[in-house]
C-alpha cells in the first residue's frame, strides 16, 4: 500500500515537470557544430521592399562568449551568420519593421554539437565531421574578403559593334530674304504678385507606433507634458491590413534638425527615434 502510493506521488509531481520541460524545449532546431559558419536568412513579409532588421540572441550555452558584436550580417542585415563557441541550444531572433511598425518577430533555434555523424553518399559509411579549427576561419574570412574586393572592380564593358557610315547627298538649302524684325510699341505691365510657394519637405521626429489610440495617446501626453509638441497619425498599414497610430514630435524644414532631436530623444528618453517625412494625408 505505501509502494503504491509513493509510486502515485512520484507520477503526480514528476510527470507536469517533464511535460513543461519538454514544451520549453519545443523545437529541436537545426543543427550544427562548434567554430562552423551558420547563416540565417530572414523571411521578408514582402519583397523589393525595404525593412529595418534587429537581430538578437534570445537563449545561449551558460558557457557561451557569443554576443551581437560576432554576428556577421550582409549589407542590409536581412542576412546574419554567426560561428559557435560551445556545445548546445541557441535561439537567434530578429524583428522586421518598416518606419518603427513592428511587422513580424521570427525565432531560429539551433542544436550545436562537437561535431555530427552524417553518411557518405557514396560508400553508405558514417563520416564524423569535425568543428573546424581557428585556422579554417580565418581562411575562411579572408577568402570572403578577397572575393568581395574582386567584386568591386568593374568588367571592362563588352566592345560595341562597328558604326556603319551613312553618306548623304547635301541639300541645298533656297535663300530667302532676311526678314526685319517688328517691335512691338505696347507695353506689358508687369504682374505683380507673391511668388509660387515651393514644396519643400518637412520633417519630424517618430517616437513610437502602437495598435491601440489609447496606448498612442499615453506616450503623446507623456511627451507633452515635458514640453514636446506630440501628436498622433492614424496610418493604414497593407501588409497587416491593420491601423496603427504613430506618435511623432515636431515639424521641420531642416533635417539636421530633426536629427539632432531623435537623437536627444532617444539618449534622455531610451526609445527608438525615427525621421520621416511630414506626411499630408
Amino acid at each position: 500500500m505505501i509502494i503504491q502510493s509513493l509510486n502515485k506521488l512520484f507520477l503526480v509531481t514528476l510527470v507536469p515537470f517533464f511535460l513543461l520541460f519538454a514544451q520549453a524545449c519545443g523545437e529541436k532546431g537545426e543543427e550544427g557544430i562548434v567554430g562552423s559558419f551558420h547563416t540565417i536568412n530572414a523571411i521578408l513579409p514582402e519583397e523589393n521592399v525595404s525593412f529595418d532588421f534587429q537581430w538578437s540572441i534570445i537563449a545561449q550555452p551558460d558557457a557561451s562568449n557569443l554576443s551581437k558584436k560576432n554576428l556577421i550580417f550582409n549589407t542590409d542585415n536581412s542576412v546574419m551568420t554567426f560561428i559557435p563557441d560551445v556545445e548546445g541550444n541557441y535561439i537567434f531572433q530578429v524583428s522586421i519593421s518598416q518606419y518603427n511598425d513592428e511587422l513580424s518577430v521570427q525565432s531560429f533555434p539551433f542544436n550545436i554539437s562537437a561535431y555530427l555523424i552524417a553518411e557518405d553518399q557514396e560508400n553508405g559509411d558514417q563520416v564524423i565531421e569535425v568543428a573546424s579549427s581557428s585556422n579554417d576561419i580565418d581562411a575562411w574570412l579572408q577568402e570572403k574578403i578577397e572575393q568581395e574586393e574582386k567584386s568591386e572592380i568593374e568588367s571592362p564593358p563588352p566592345p560595341s559593334p562597328p558604326v556603319k557610315k551613312i553618306s548623304q547627298k547635301p541639300v541645298l538649302k533656297k535663300s530667302e530674304p532676311k526678314k526685319q524684325p517688328i517691335k512691338n510699341t505696347s507695353t506689358k505691365k508687369s504682374k505683380s504678385g507673391p511668388a509660387a510657394s515651393s514644396n519643400k519637405k518637412r520633417f519630424t521626429v517618430q517616437i513610437g507606433s502602437k495598435q491601440s489610440f489609447n496606448e498612442a495617446k499615453a506616450i503623446a501626453s507623456e511627451f507633452i507634458e515635458i514640453g514636446y509638441d506630440a501628436y498622433i497619425e492614424k496610418s493604414f498599414i497593407k501588409m497587416k491590413n491593420q491601423f496603427w497610430y504613430r506618435v511623432r514630435v515636431g515639424s521641420y524644414d531642416n533635417y539636421d534638425t530633426a536629427v539632432s532631436l531623435a537623437t536627444t530623444i532617444s539618449t534622455t528618453k531610451n526609445v527608438h527615434t525615427w525621421v520621416d517625412n511630414v506626411r499630408n494625408e
